[in-house]
Protein backbone atom coordinates (compact mmCIF):
# COMPACT_ATOMS: atom_id res chain seq x y z
CA UNK A 1 0.00 0.00 0.00
CA UNK A 2 1.56 3.33 -0.96
CA UNK A 3 2.93 5.45 1.83
CA UNK A 4 1.93 8.76 0.19
CA UNK A 5 -1.86 8.98 0.43
CA UNK A 6 -1.87 12.44 -1.16
CA UNK A 7 -1.77 10.87 -4.61
CA UNK A 8 -4.82 8.85 -3.89
CA UNK A 9 -8.28 10.04 -4.90
CA UNK A 10 -11.67 8.93 -3.63
CA UNK A 11 -13.18 6.08 -5.54
CA UNK A 12 -15.05 7.30 -8.64
CA UNK A 13 -13.11 10.57 -8.83
CA UNK A 14 -10.16 10.64 -11.27
CA UNK A 15 -6.79 11.47 -9.85
CA UNK A 16 -4.99 14.62 -10.89
CA UNK A 17 -2.66 12.52 -12.98
CA UNK A 18 -5.59 10.81 -14.74
CA UNK A 19 -7.42 14.12 -15.17
CA UNK A 20 -4.35 15.75 -16.64
CA UNK A 21 -3.92 12.87 -19.06
CA UNK A 22 -7.50 13.12 -20.23
CA UNK A 23 -7.28 16.92 -20.60
CA UNK A 24 -4.10 16.58 -22.57
CA UNK A 25 -5.67 13.95 -24.81
CA UNK A 26 -8.77 16.13 -25.29
CA UNK A 27 -6.58 19.08 -26.16
CA UNK A 28 -4.67 17.04 -28.72
CA UNK A 29 -7.98 16.05 -30.31
CA UNK A 30 -9.71 19.46 -30.11
CA UNK A 31 -6.91 21.56 -31.60
CA UNK A 32 -6.82 19.75 -34.98
CA UNK A 33 -10.62 19.78 -35.16
CA UNK A 34 -10.69 23.50 -34.45
CA UNK A 35 -7.98 24.17 -37.03
CA UNK A 36 -9.90 22.05 -39.57
CA UNK A 37 -13.12 24.00 -38.99
CA UNK A 38 -11.27 27.30 -39.35
CA UNK A 39 -9.61 26.09 -42.55
CA UNK A 40 -12.94 24.94 -43.98
CA UNK A 41 -14.54 28.27 -43.07
CA UNK A 42 -11.75 30.24 -44.70
CA UNK A 43 -11.92 27.99 -47.76
CA UNK A 44 -15.68 28.57 -48.00
CA UNK A 45 -15.25 32.33 -47.70
CA UNK A 46 -12.49 32.26 -50.30
CA UNK A 47 -14.65 30.19 -52.67
CA UNK A 48 -17.57 32.57 -52.15
CA UNK A 49 -15.29 35.52 -52.84
CA UNK A 50 -13.96 33.89 -56.02
CA UNK A 51 -17.52 33.10 -57.16
CA UNK A 52 -18.69 36.65 -56.44
CA UNK A 53 -15.72 38.12 -58.27
CA UNK A 54 -16.32 35.83 -61.25
CA UNK A 55 -20.03 36.71 -61.32
CA UNK A 56 -19.20 40.43 -61.17
CA UNK A 57 -16.67 40.05 -64.00
CA UNK A 58 -19.20 38.17 -66.14
CA UNK A 59 -21.87 40.79 -65.42
CA UNK A 60 -19.47 43.55 -66.45
CA UNK A 61 -18.55 41.67 -69.62
CA UNK A 62 -22.23 41.27 -70.48
CA UNK A 63 -22.80 44.95 -69.73
CA UNK A 64 -19.93 45.85 -72.05
CA UNK A 65 -21.49 43.74 -74.82
CA UNK A 66 -24.81 45.55 -74.34
CA UNK A 67 -22.92 48.84 -74.44
CA UNK A 68 -21.40 47.84 -77.80
CA UNK A 69 -24.86 46.94 -79.14
CA UNK A 70 -26.19 50.28 -77.90
CA UNK A 71 -23.35 52.12 -79.60
CA UNK A 72 -24.05 50.28 -82.86
CA UNK A 73 -27.75 51.18 -82.65
CA UNK A 74 -26.83 54.78 -81.88
CA UNK A 75 -24.57 55.00 -84.92
CA UNK A 76 -27.30 53.48 -87.06
CA UNK A 77 -29.89 55.89 -85.68
CA UNK A 78 -27.61 58.87 -86.31
CA UNK A 79 -27.19 57.74 -89.91
CA UNK A 80 -30.79 56.87 -90.76
CA UNK A 81 -32.91 58.69 -88.19
CA UNK A 82 -34.27 55.58 -86.40
CA UNK A 83 -33.16 52.25 -85.07
CA UNK A 84 -33.35 49.39 -87.61
CA UNK A 85 -36.49 47.33 -88.14
CA UNK A 86 -36.75 44.22 -86.02
CA UNK A 87 -36.65 42.07 -89.18
CA UNK A 88 -36.12 42.34 -92.91
CA UNK A 89 -38.54 40.37 -95.08
CA UNK A 90 -38.56 39.11 -98.64
CA UNK A 91 -41.19 40.25 -101.16
CA UNK A 92 -43.59 37.60 -99.84
CA UNK A 93 -43.35 38.99 -96.30
CA UNK A 94 -41.27 36.13 -94.90
CA UNK A 95 -38.69 37.25 -92.33
CA UNK A 96 -35.19 36.78 -93.71
CA UNK A 97 -32.77 38.74 -91.48
CA UNK A 98 -32.61 40.09 -87.94
CA UNK A 99 -31.77 43.52 -86.55
CA UNK A 100 -28.67 41.79 -85.12
CA UNK A 101 -27.46 41.13 -88.66
CA UNK A 102 -28.16 44.73 -89.64
CA UNK A 103 -26.04 46.28 -86.88
CA UNK A 104 -23.27 43.68 -86.99
CA UNK A 105 -21.13 45.81 -89.25
CA UNK A 106 -21.17 48.54 -86.62
CA UNK A 107 -20.03 46.09 -83.93
CA UNK A 108 -17.53 44.09 -85.97
CA UNK A 109 -15.85 46.98 -87.76
CA UNK A 110 -15.48 44.65 -90.72
CA UNK A 111 -15.85 46.50 -94.00
CA UNK A 112 -16.28 43.21 -95.88
CA UNK A 113 -19.09 41.91 -93.67
CA UNK A 114 -22.09 43.03 -95.70
CA UNK A 115 -20.39 42.51 -99.04
CA UNK A 116 -20.27 38.80 -98.18
CA UNK A 117 -24.00 38.64 -97.40
CA UNK A 118 -26.94 38.28 -99.71
CA UNK A 119 -29.82 40.03 -97.94
CA UNK A 120 -32.23 38.80 -100.61
CA UNK A 121 -31.67 35.26 -99.30
CA UNK A 122 -32.69 33.97 -95.86
CA UNK A 123 -30.38 34.20 -92.87
CA UNK A 124 -29.92 30.41 -92.87
CA UNK A 125 -29.10 30.04 -96.57
CA UNK A 126 -25.86 28.09 -96.94
CA UNK A 127 -23.92 31.05 -98.36
CA UNK A 128 -25.05 33.37 -95.56
CA UNK A 129 -24.44 30.89 -92.76
CA UNK A 130 -20.78 30.57 -93.69
CA UNK A 131 -20.34 34.29 -93.08
CA UNK A 132 -22.54 34.67 -90.04
CA UNK A 133 -21.08 31.78 -88.05
CA UNK A 134 -17.73 33.57 -87.96
CA UNK A 135 -19.01 36.33 -85.70
CA UNK A 136 -21.31 34.59 -83.23
CA UNK A 137 -19.41 35.60 -80.06
CA UNK A 138 -20.26 39.27 -80.61
CA UNK A 139 -23.91 38.41 -79.91
CA UNK A 140 -23.43 36.15 -76.89
CA UNK A 141 -23.36 37.01 -73.20
CA UNK A 142 -20.15 35.66 -71.61
CA UNK A 143 -22.21 34.36 -68.67
CA UNK A 144 -24.29 32.05 -70.88
CA UNK A 145 -21.93 31.35 -73.76
CA UNK A 146 -21.77 27.72 -74.84
CA UNK A 147 -19.12 26.15 -77.01
CA UNK A 148 -20.13 25.51 -80.62
CA UNK A 149 -23.44 27.31 -80.12
CA UNK A 150 -24.92 29.98 -82.39
CA UNK A 151 -27.55 30.98 -79.83
CA UNK A 152 -27.70 34.62 -78.75
CA UNK A 153 -28.89 35.92 -75.39
CA UNK A 154 -29.39 39.50 -76.61
CA UNK A 155 -33.02 39.50 -77.63
CA UNK A 156 -35.33 42.38 -78.53
CA UNK A 157 -38.79 42.65 -77.00
CA UNK A 158 -40.91 43.41 -80.05
CA UNK A 159 -44.51 43.69 -81.17
CA UNK A 160 -47.34 46.20 -81.19
CA UNK A 161 -46.78 49.03 -78.76
CA UNK A 162 -43.04 48.44 -78.32
CA UNK A 163 -40.31 50.82 -79.41
CA UNK A 164 -39.19 48.62 -82.31
CA UNK A 165 -40.13 49.45 -85.91
CA UNK A 166 -42.08 46.70 -87.65
CA UNK A 167 -40.84 44.49 -90.49
CA UNK A 168 -39.30 46.14 -93.56
CA UNK A 169 -39.12 44.58 -97.01
CA UNK A 170 -35.60 43.97 -98.31
CA UNK A 171 -35.97 46.33 -101.26
CA UNK A 172 -37.20 49.15 -99.03
CA UNK A 173 -34.39 48.50 -96.59
CA UNK A 174 -31.83 48.72 -99.40
CA UNK A 175 -33.14 52.20 -100.26
CA UNK A 176 -32.91 53.46 -96.68
CA UNK A 177 -29.47 54.93 -97.29
CA UNK A 178 -31.04 57.41 -99.72
CA UNK A 179 -33.43 59.02 -97.23
CA UNK A 180 -34.04 59.66 -93.56
CA UNK A 181 -36.64 57.71 -91.65
CA UNK A 182 -39.50 59.70 -90.18
CA UNK A 183 -40.16 57.56 -87.10
CA UNK A 184 -37.61 58.59 -84.47
CA UNK A 185 -37.29 56.36 -81.45
CA UNK A 186 -39.42 57.60 -78.55
CA UNK A 187 -37.93 58.36 -75.17
CA UNK A 188 -40.13 59.25 -72.23
CA UNK A 189 -39.46 60.28 -68.66
CA UNK A 190 -38.64 57.93 -65.82
CA UNK A 191 -36.90 54.60 -66.30
CA UNK A 192 -35.61 53.98 -69.84
CA UNK A 193 -37.88 51.85 -72.00
CA UNK A 194 -36.66 48.30 -72.58
CA UNK A 195 -35.35 47.56 -76.07
CA UNK A 196 -33.14 44.49 -75.61
CA UNK A 197 -32.81 42.05 -72.73
CA UNK A 198 -30.11 39.61 -71.71
CA UNK A 199 -32.33 36.52 -71.86
CA UNK A 200 -30.66 33.28 -70.63
CA UNK A 201 -33.67 31.21 -71.75
CA UNK A 202 -33.05 32.07 -75.41
CA UNK A 203 -32.92 29.38 -78.09
CA UNK A 204 -32.65 31.98 -80.87
CA UNK A 205 -29.67 31.82 -83.23
CA UNK A 206 -28.01 35.19 -83.38
CA UNK A 207 -28.87 36.02 -87.01
CA UNK A 208 -32.29 34.39 -86.86
CA UNK A 209 -35.09 36.93 -87.46
CA UNK A 210 -36.90 36.00 -84.27
CA UNK A 211 -37.25 37.75 -80.90
CA UNK A 212 -39.74 37.69 -78.03
CA UNK A 213 -43.03 39.40 -77.31
CA UNK A 214 -43.97 41.51 -74.32
CA UNK A 215 -46.03 38.66 -72.88
CA UNK A 216 -43.21 36.14 -73.32
CA UNK A 217 -40.78 38.33 -71.44
CA UNK A 218 -43.27 39.15 -68.67
CA UNK A 219 -44.01 35.46 -68.12
CA UNK A 220 -40.29 34.69 -67.91
CA UNK A 221 -39.85 37.61 -65.52
CA UNK A 222 -42.65 36.30 -63.25
CA UNK A 223 -41.01 32.87 -63.24
CA UNK A 224 -37.68 34.39 -62.22
CA UNK A 225 -39.35 36.23 -59.36
CA UNK A 226 -40.41 32.83 -58.03
CA UNK A 227 -37.09 31.14 -58.75
CA UNK A 228 -34.31 33.70 -58.84
CA UNK A 229 -31.71 31.69 -60.68
CA UNK A 230 -30.04 34.17 -62.99
CA UNK A 231 -26.36 34.52 -63.76
CA UNK A 232 -26.44 38.15 -62.64
CA UNK A 233 -27.94 37.75 -59.20
CA UNK A 234 -31.24 39.51 -58.59
CA UNK A 235 -31.09 41.66 -61.71
CA UNK A 236 -31.74 41.34 -65.44
CA UNK A 237 -29.49 43.37 -67.71
CA UNK A 238 -31.20 45.31 -70.47
CA UNK A 239 -30.54 47.98 -73.08
CA UNK A 240 -32.83 50.97 -72.71
CA UNK A 241 -34.19 53.35 -75.31
CA UNK A 242 -31.41 55.73 -74.25
CA UNK A 243 -29.19 53.03 -75.82
CA UNK A 244 -27.34 52.40 -72.57
CA UNK A 245 -27.17 49.27 -70.37
CA UNK A 246 -29.30 49.14 -67.22
CA UNK A 247 -30.26 46.70 -64.47
CA UNK A 248 -33.85 45.60 -63.92
CA UNK A 249 -34.32 44.27 -60.39
CA UNK A 250 -36.30 41.06 -60.04
CA UNK A 251 -38.37 42.62 -57.26
CA UNK A 252 -39.76 45.22 -59.69
CA UNK A 253 -43.54 45.12 -59.96
CA UNK A 254 -44.67 43.39 -63.15
CA UNK A 255 -47.00 46.27 -64.06
CA UNK A 256 -43.99 48.60 -63.95
CA UNK A 257 -42.03 46.25 -66.20
CA UNK A 258 -44.94 46.20 -68.66
CA UNK A 259 -44.89 50.01 -68.86
CA UNK A 260 -41.14 49.86 -69.49
CA UNK A 261 -41.75 47.55 -72.46
CA UNK A 262 -44.23 49.81 -74.25
CA UNK A 263 -44.22 53.32 -75.67
CA UNK A 264 -45.71 56.14 -73.61
CA UNK A 265 -48.25 56.83 -76.31
CA UNK A 266 -49.79 53.36 -75.98
CA UNK A 267 -52.29 52.50 -73.28
CA UNK A 268 -51.00 49.28 -71.78
CA UNK A 269 -53.40 46.74 -70.26
CA UNK A 270 -52.96 45.96 -66.61
CA UNK A 271 -50.92 42.88 -65.73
Amino acid sequence: MPDDHSTMAPRGIPSLRQSGFRTSRLRRFAVPVFVTFVALGLTGLLALGVYSARAAAQRNSCRNSLYAIGLALSNYKDRYGAIPPAVITDSAGKATHSWRTIISKEILYDSNFFSQLDLSKPWNATSNRKVLQKYVESAQCPSHRQADSNVTQYVAVVGDGTCWPGPMECGEFAQRTERDMTSPMPHGSGSPKILIVDWPASDIEWTEPRDISVEQFLQWFRDRQEDRRTSHGDVVLYLGDDLKPHELRLDTDVSTVRRMLTKDTVDSPSS
